[in-house]
């Protein structure tokens, strides 16, 4: 035989390492799950419903309606993360957060300034910029009418064909606007409108060409 068939006496393995790899192949081979447990729990993961019993577990298991709602709608998001959305989307949260949170707290949550707030994230939508809860002036009022806000007027008589009907509102709307604030503003009307309710409407848009 060549010598390569027999190791010699040096290159043999010592009885310390053998043991240490039969050791360590025997802890590899069983993995996780051979291994005590260090926290005195064994066994799967349970969930609070693996809890109950008898009828309380077969009424928890039984269907029910599904509740869906936009997470969006529930909290403020920072301003890093509302300038991400759709231009629409984001006129629809914060005409909503307006009706419903107090400015301060939009703000905070925002992590903005005010000014910030006002003159560029309510300005850029075509909200009203004016502070909640200021009396408007005069002159603000007939600003707001001649850039188009929307003027409800009731008590006015509507004739159609041989009935008069008295409107529940009347809104006017005119003025001349950027291609994207009028498309916000008309967003805004159909919001206002009951699907159920019938209306009369004049409608007129006229393209103007710069020189």
């Amino acid at each position: 035989m060549s010598e390569d068939t027999y190791l010699s006496e040096e290159l043999q393995p010592s009885e310390a390492e053998i043991v240490f790899r039969t050791t360590t192949s025997k802890k590899f081979f069983s993995g996780v799950r051979g291994r005590a447990s260090r926290t005195g729990r064994k066994g799967p993961i349970r969930t609070p419903v693996d809890f109950l019993t008898g009828k309380a577990k077969k009424e928890y298991m039984q269907n029910s309606e599904v509740i869906v709602y936009n997470m969006y709608e529930n909290r403020v998001l920072p301003y890093e993360e509302f300038k991400e959305l759709p231009i629409e989307k984001q006129v629809v949260l914060m005409t909503k957060w307006r009706e419903e949170i107090a400015t301060n707290d939009i703000i905070r949550e925002m992590k903005i300034s005010r000014k910030k707030f006002y003159s560029e994230v309510l300005k850029s939508l075509g909200i009203e910029t004016k502070p909640r809860g200021r009396r408007a002036k005069k002159t603000e009022t007939n600003e707001t009418t001649q850039t188009g806000q929307l003027v409800p007027q009731a008590n006015q008589q509507v004739t159609l064909g041989e009935t008069k009907i008295e409107p529940a509102f009347t809104i006017f709307f005119s003025g001349e606007f950027e291609g994207q604030v009028a498309a916000i503003r008309l967003a805004r009307l159909a919001r206002i409108l009951d699907t159920d309710s019938k209306y009369e409407i004049r409608f007129e848009i006229k393209e103007i060409n710069g020189s």
